[in-house]
């Protein structure tokens, strides 16, 4: 698997922030026109691929903070305007000037140095092909585009790089003609899956669980055949350039952040190079697997927490536990399997 590699709170926080439808006597009255489709989701064919990775390896370090505080930036100092309709939002490209903490990216069990995300940047393709990525849990509404001119210009200055929306098959039947018109007017593809949780899930209560809007972001694992993807929460507002983010992804890269309120994985963000053996490794521990609160996913604990954080026992905990605890058997049999 792409080495995962844990960048800090601001990454999601700051670089989420910074840097995503016949009677004679009288005529029949006219058909109405036939309504238009939302697109579909087709990624455009990725940019040449780069030589062929090794066997996917498990995590090897952490993410940095650092390198989203200025909106995991690009290299030189200027800034860019992206006009969208009559209204300009204008996205930085400011180098990372500052660290954003020191020593404050978790690692399995133990807190680490954070990766420095625009060094990283160097190793990605020269002109990649990406998609931004949003999910969706429940009925569709207009609220699930909370930041979608922010993240329009984000994907203009990353190449133009698509956005998907991952919705619920019977969630995206339900969609209303106003939320079908934003689909259509900032270019969204609707990308339908048949599960949130995965049906053969260990672990899947049935009453006040967070799984179902969490875990639903496995799908983005395998949103091949792009150079990298981003999933953001839909309130996460950009203010500058992601390049430098997706363009690490590419490297073989899995890019995280921690937490707002300690916990050691904030689901609102991950980055990475999409591949189908990751959806498969997520598919695997989650079969496999169960969830205690004493002892986690997996019998893997809550370092380098001292005990149960929020969202544990949803998407936050399972994704930590699978990708960053390289001591759990669980998480190493799903991952080599």
């Amino acid at each position: 698997l792409p080495s995962p590699i844990k960048a800090s709170r601001s990454l999601a926080q700051q670089s989420s922030q910074i840097e995503v439808t016949k009677p004679l006597a009288a005529p029949a009255p006219p058909a109405p026109p036939p309504s238009t489709p939302l697109p579909s989701f087709t990624p455009t064919p990725p940019s040449p691929p780069s030589p062929p990775s090794p066997p996917l390896p498990l995590p090897q370090a952490s993410a940095s903070k650092s390198a989203s505080k200025e909106s995991t930036s690009a290299s030189k100092e200027s800034t860019e305007a992206v006009t969208q309709g009559s209204q300009k939002h204008v996205l930085h490209n400011l180098p990372a000037s500052k660290p954003g903490c020191q020593n404050c990216c978790n690692m399995g069990d133990s807190v680490v140095a954070c990766l420095d995300v625009e060094k990283c940047a160097m190793n990605g393709p020269a002109r990649g092909k990406y998609a931004l990525v949003l999910t969706h849990y429940g009925a569709p509404n207009e609220g699930m585009f909370q930041s979608i001119k922010s993240m329009k210009d984000a994907a203009k200055l990353a190449g133009d790089a698509d956005i998907i929306m991952i919705m619920m098959n019977k969630d995206a039947d339900r969609m209303k003609p106003n939320v079908k018109k934003l689909f259509d007017k900032w270019g969204v593809k609707l990308h339908r899956v048949d599960w949130d949780v995965p049906p053969d899930s260990k672990y899947y209560p049935k009453h006040d669980w967070c799984g179902h809007q969490d875990l639903i972001r496995i799908h983005v694992l395998g949103l091949e055949p792009y150079d990298a993807v981003a999933y953001y929460d839909g309130d996460c507002e950009f203010q500058g350039d992601i390049t430098p983010v997706l363009k690490c992804a590419a490297s073989g890269k899995f890019l995280s952040t921690n937490g707002g309120v300690g916990e050691a994985l904030n689901i609102g963000f991950i980055a990475l190079r999409p591949d189908k053996r990751m959806l498969e490794a997520a598919l695997h521990f989650s079969r496999e697997t169960n969830f205690s609160q004493l002892t986690g996913w997996g019998g893997a604990g809550w370092k380098p927490n001292g005990g149960y954080y929020v969202g544990g026992e949803c998407g936050q905990g399972f994704f930590y536990s699978l990708f960053y605890k390289q001591g759990s058997p669980s998480a190493k049999q799903a991952l080599e399997s």
